[in-house]
């Protein structure tokens, strides 16, 4: 998974990725392990790859410091690079207080009455920030600086958008109209390139065939409403829209449609790991998942461990059409992700980083009190 990104989607060269990587790994090597607290990653590159293979193999605590959280204005931050368990578990665990009740329900009432997207918000396609981005790769693309190999390619960078533009455009004739009267689940499309098929459940990576097999395993009568991701539009390729497309009981949906409209009326969200499993959870919606994600916690979800095995999928999906969520359990899982969260954001707006001196300094105190921390996840 970590290498398919590297060398396939973001076109790195395999011998200077080599070099990088070995280079990492004899500079790590050359720590002071007697001093050394934990080491701080932030994303999936070489770097970062190094980093997390070293501690792995010194036993040293390795810290995964997220771009952004489930909160606007603040990130979480979780001890393997997967990403996927964060949740401190002595928040879960304790029985919430009067005040936590009522910052609880405001919390997930905002969330429903704003219908507001978790992560960086929508990523236009053509901008004035993407132009900017764009001639600040080529820049130092051209100067050969040390962390070449950690930047994509500038070219990389101009053709993902223009792909994006075409793919936005060549995707709307499959389309169809959102019926909320129908009996429907939904399955939120992960964006093509995330890190969270690409590495931490690359299995899923060709989504298509994820769907094909939902399909499969859903009730006579319903329906599976399939939307792309809104966040990074016309990242899905067209192959995988047009596969979507000629299954009989799968829809796909405009990527503009608000994914809370979706939830709110649907029988079940089946999910990869995607955080619309989180909304589903905020309106009592069951939740079908073939991977891990961060919300999997005391039987909330329906899990599914063999995904490949049809008929275990279809008696999980059938078993969520009945499926009663315990709001006591919403809220206080709800509550042990804000308390799970640290104050601070990587940036200004949308990818534009914030360097101002109150942003890096809550960044630092926050990691060093991860770095501290010592407890479980759930």
């Amino acid at each position: 998974g970590h290498l398919f990104r590297e060398l396939v989607l973001y076109r790195k060269n395999r011998n200077k990725l080599i070099k990088s990587m070995t280079g990492y790994l004899e500079f790590f090597e050359k720590l002071n392990k007697d001093d050394l607290l934990c080491i701080v990653n932030n994303g999936e590159g070489v770097l970062n790859i190094a980093a997390w293979l070293y501690c792995v193999k010194s036993k040293t605590k390795f810290i995964q410091n997220n771009w952004c959280g489930m909160i606007p204005g603040k990130r979480y931050m979780s001890k393997d690079i997967l990403k996927n368990r964060w949740i401190k578990k002595e928040h879960y665990d304790k029985e919430l207080t009067r005040e936590e009740n009522i910052v609880v329900k405001e919390f997930l009432n905002y969330s429903k009455e704003k219908k507001s997207i978790i992560g960086l918000g929508k990523l236009p396609i053509l901008s004035l920030n993407n132009v900017k981005k764009f001639f600040g790769l080529l820049v130092d693309y051209y100067r050969d600086i040390k962390l070449i190999n950690e930047i994509p390619s500038p070219f990389f960078f101009l053709s993902l958008h223009l792909i994006r533009y075409l793919n936005k455009i060549k995707s709307k004739r499959y389309h169809k109209h959102f019926d909320k009267t129908k009996k429907y689940f939904y399955f939120p499309l992960h964006e093509a390139f995330d890190s969270a098929v690409l590495i931490n459940h690359y299995r899923f990576f060709r989504q298509d065939k994820v769907i094909e097999n939902i399909a499969k395993a859903l009730p006579e009568d319903y329906i599976l409403y399939v939307k792309e991701h809104p966040v990074t539009i016309g990242t899905t390729p067209l192959r995988w829209i047009k596969n979507i497309s000629k299954l009989r009981n799968v829809t796909i949906i405009p990527s503009t449609t608000n994914s809370h409209d979706i939830v709110k009326d649907c029988a079940g969200v089946i999910t990869i790991c995607s955080s619309t499993g989180w909304e589903a959870l905020q309106y009592r919606k069951p939740v079908v998942t073939v991977d891990s994600p961060f919300y999997m916690a005391d039987g909330l979800t329906l899990d599914v461990k063999d995904f490949e095995n049809t008929d275990k999928l279809k008696m999980k999906i059938n078993m969520a059409i009945d499926k009663k969520i315990d709001i006591n359990k919403v809220y206080k899982l709800a509550n042990a992700v804000i308390k799970s969260h640290y104050d601070g954001s990587y940036f200004t707006h949308l990818t534009n980083f914030d360097y101002e001196y109150d942003t890096i300094k809550k960044l630092a105190d926050s990691t060093i009190k991860e770095c501290e921390w010592e407890g479980d996840v759930l």
